[in-house]
């Protein structure tokens, strides 16, 4: 039955109404709750340190910082893991256009800035997009409220790159849609957009915003304007766009992980949603163990400590799926349980078989990550619920609100059955009273949400719907920053200053060039079980053991360090370094230059070592064998770094040395990318660099290009012929350059054509 003109005036007041969260009003909100949720940040009072954020975000972003203001790009990192590629990793985020937030400002200021304005970027691409669909100012600011203070968004401030990503992702999708129905302009704003977030590096959430992007312009394909055939070909126009205006990042990305540890043979299956993972939807800690400084996370997930939603966006999307008859609540509802099911893993078979039947699925790490596609559909769909309740007339309005009713109960009933069932059938890790406390707040917000949602239906006042809507998305607000206690724990800014005056005592001082340092196994395993109640304390801790990441601040060079990628053999070498614990081990040490071990009786300190070697050595006697045995080699009890090194069997035909010379190395000057020595030797000799092969490496002697080898499984060398040479190795990326050129290209095409399109004449119709 159609509503009577009576009812459809009244509906369209309410939306009216409710029209004062404007896009413009919407940010000055969210700005104003982020602010307020993260003063100390803003003001550069506290800083984020905890997880990855101080392990790994801030010390990538350290030296990106200090590379650019020497003028270097960093192409390569020369202090963790023996050397690797330090852009081509995609999420040291080198190539992003807002890194220069924090290159330009101070840190640790800056990049707390960084990640909160990408939390700011979220909400309210989120707020355009649902207004985009449902047409509903109300709607669209819950959606985008529910989606940047979601536990998930809020998780990943920890991480610089997947905050960005997420950032974006809203913003995509809106311009991919807007690009395949209306053409011209918005495909190129969909190229900028898309390319902004591919050069974030966040691999899986660029792979789930393309997927949900492609999935809405196709369902949509069947209408007659415009053809299907048009909407594919603009949406190839931006794909080719984005590509290529990505190019600079993309094919240095790709060419390392051809060469890397990664392959589609084996996958990450870490880190799944447990079978009981949907209960934390409402009840977020239920299953959960607390940790000392107060924050709760699910036993064994390392990837993220939250991905609840607030219960009112999670409600709204159950009523939306059979309240709203659209394809796009359709594919968003048929979306949201698929990935809920991957993101439990294996365990629930059909990611499982996904993977068999789709190998390149193995390269995503960590099946929890289908939770990212969750995150954003459940506010979409929350969204469409309450743009029905607006626009419903008075006999749906009904059916809406007895949906609401049902949903709810169901809400509140399932959430006294979890903690029921968790008072029944207790983990020794679990906190009950916090537990049943946090879970009867998560429904409290939600009854009070909805009645204030309903008010607002109700209400014919402007003012009084603005208050109870503003009242509403404060509740959201509430829900998100609250149901996981001290989820982003902050400390001084002093606490990440650079230069820990401690290192200068150490005898000899790692340097660049000349050693590194090394933590023992005992150490990296009681680093990554200990955590202090006081967050400080803890990151001041791996701060002194140089864990992770930790010695980008200090300048100093490490054997080892926590990367997305490593080279193969790398790799290897790094874990035989790790695997044996008498002389032999020490033999690998010496050649891989580790002058400073921890403390066998304290972690916080270091153990001199006397006996490494320099990073540049020569005159070693060269053994030929292949790859597999080359590491089998190196662990040999009467394995001399001094004396032999091991060369692939490819470089015997082109080596004039054999055996052991007399030579030296009168100079050496070690750069990020580049090394400069001066050889002396009595006859042909091998100069052997304990740096990571790499096939963007090259060596000249004298000026002229030699072949560079793989040298002790995973390592440099190259042949000088007798008397005294100037050697030059010289990092040359020459997929960057390509992809600097194609992006250059790429950016230029769309601004002719814009310039071209301006200057032509008016045409009259």
């Amino acid at each position: 039955m159609k509503a009577s003109a009576a009812e459809k005036h009244r509906s369209s007041d309410s939306t009216a109404a409710t029209s004062g969260f404007t896009a413009g009003r919407f940010a000055a909100i969210l700005a104003l709750l982020i602010v307020v949720a993260f003063t100390g940040i803003v003001t550069g009072q506290r800083t984020l340190v905890f997880g990855d954020y101080g392990l790994f975000g801030y010390p990538l972003a350290y030296y990106h910082r200090q590379s650019f203001w020497r003028g270097e790009v960093p192409v390569w990192n020369p202090l963790s893991d023996f050397g690797l590629p330090f852009l081509a990793q995609w999420n040291t985020l080198t190539c992003y256009p807002l890194s220069l937030i924090y290159l330009l400002f101070p840190l640790p200021w800056s990049l707390g800035f960084y990640c909160l304005f990408h939390l700011f970027l979220a909400g309210l691409g989120m707020h355009l997009l649902a207004n985009e669909w449902t047409s509903s100012a109300l709607a669209a600011s819950v959606a985008g409220i529910a989606y940047a203070f979601s536990g998930l968004a809020l998780h990943c401030l920890i991480w610089p790159n997947n905050i960005a990503a997420l950032g974006w992702m809203p913003w995509v999708i809106l311009c991919v849609d807007r690009a395949a129905r209306l053409g011209e302009k918005h495909t190129i704003s969909a190229a900028v957009v898309g390319a902004m977030q591919m050069l974030t590096g966040a691999p899986e959430v660029i792979l789930f915003t393309w997927t949900i992007a492609l999935l809405i312009c196709f369902s949509q394909c069947y209408r007659a304007t415009p053809p299907g055939r048009v909407r594919l070909q603009r949406l190839a126009m931006v794909a080719a766009l984005v590509t290529g205006l990505a190019a600079v990042q993309l094919l240095p990305f790709l060419d390392l992980l051809a060469h890397s540890h990664r392959d589609s043979s084996q996958a990450n299956t870490e880190c799944a949603m447990p079978i009981t993972g949907w209960a934390n939807f409402l009840v977020p800690l239920f299953r959960c163990t607390g940790s000392p400084p107060g924050l709760f996370f699910q036993v064994g997930q390392f990837w993220t400590y939250s991905y609840y939603l607030s219960l009112v966006a999670v409600v709204g999307a159950l009523c939306s799926v059979w309240l709203v008859w659209k394809r796009q609540v359709w594919l968003l509802a048929g979306l949201t349980v698929l990935c809920l099911v991957l993101a439990m893993g294996d365990q629930a078979y059909l990611y499982a078989w996904l993977r068999r039947a789709f190998p390149p699925l193995n390269f995503v790490n960590f099946p929890i990550k289908f939770v990212v596609p969750v995150t954003l559909c459940v506010p979409l769909l929350c969204a469409f619920a309450i743009r029905e309740g607006q626009t419903a007339g008075i006999e749906h309005k009904s059916r809406v609100f007895r949906s609401a009713i049902i949903v709810w109960a169901l809400a509140i009933g399932a959430t006294l059955a979890i903690l029921f069932y968790a008072r029944r059938f207790p983990k020794v890790y679990e906190q009950w009273p916090s537990m049943w406390k946090n879970a009867l707040t998560r429904a409290l917000f939600l009854t009070v949400t909805l009645a204030i949602l309903y008010h607002i239906q109700r209400s014919r006042a402007r003012r009084q719907q603005l208050l109870l809507g503003l009242c509403a998305l404060g509740l959201i607000w509430l829900d998100g920053l609250t149901h996981n206690p001290n989820q982003n724990p902050t400390v001084p800014p002093s606490v990440l200053a650079p230069g820990l005056a401690v290192f200068e005592k150490l005898v000899p001082l790692p340097r660049h060039g000349e050693s590194r340092v090394m933590l023992n196994a005992q150490a990296v395993k009681t680093f990554r079980t200990t955590l202090l109640p006081d967050v400080a304390n803890t990151y001041l801790g791996h701060r002194l053991g140089l864990y992770f990441n930790c010695n980008l601040l200090e300048d100093i060079p490490k054997a080892g360090g926590f990367y997305s990628l490593y080279l193969t053999e790398q790799l290897e070498a790094i874990v035989a370094l790790y695997a044996p614990t008498n002389s032999f081990a020490q033999a690998l040490a010496d050649f891989m230059s580790v002058s400073q071990i921890s403390s066998e009786t304290n972690m916080l300190e270091w153990t001199a070592r006397t006996n490494h070697l320099p990073m540049a050595t020569t005159g070693q006697k060269p053994i030929f064998t292949d790859s597999t045995n080359s590491l089998i080699h190196l662990l040999d009890p009467d394995f001399n770094p001094r004396e032999v090194v091991f060369l692939p069997l490819a470089a015997k035909s082109f080596l004039t040395a054999t055996n052991r010379t007399q030579a030296r190395i009168l100079r050496s000057h070690f750069t990020a990318n580049q090394v400069d020595l001066r050889v002396v030797a009595s006859e042909p000799s091998l100069v052997v660099l304990s740096q990571s092969f790499y096939h963007a490496w090259r060596a000249e002697v004298d000026g002229r290009p030699v072949r560079l080898w793989r040298a002790n499984h995973a390592f440099q060398s190259l042949e000088v012929p007798a008397g005294n040479h100037d050697v030059k190795l010289v990092y040359r990326d020459n997929f960057f350059r390509l992809g600097a050129l194609v992006s250059c290209l790429s950016l230029a095409a769309p601004a002719a054509a814009l310039v071209l399109r301006m200057r032509a004449p008016h045409r009259k119709v």
